[in-house]
């Protein structure tokens, strides 16, 4: 996953001073948080898809007795 700093952030890290770094840190953990809802909805659409696929023919052979 990484730290979820820029090249750039990463680049000119040295060169922050305090405030700029905080900045970049809080930046960091939005993106984190995106990745992660990203993440959590793509799960959530697999489970649909799965949940929408036909039964086995075993458990609609079962149905009929």
């Amino acid at each position: 996953m990484g730290c979820y700093r820029s090249r750039d952030e990463r680049f000119h890290w040295n060169r922050f001073t305090n405030p700029q770094k905080r900045r970049v840190v809080m930046l960091c953990r939005q993106r984190k948080l995106r990745v992660i809802r990203e993440h959590l909805a793509s799960i959530r659409v697999a489970e649909a898809d799965l949940d929408n696929l036909p039964h086995s023919g075993n458990a609609l052979q079962s149905e009929l007795f």
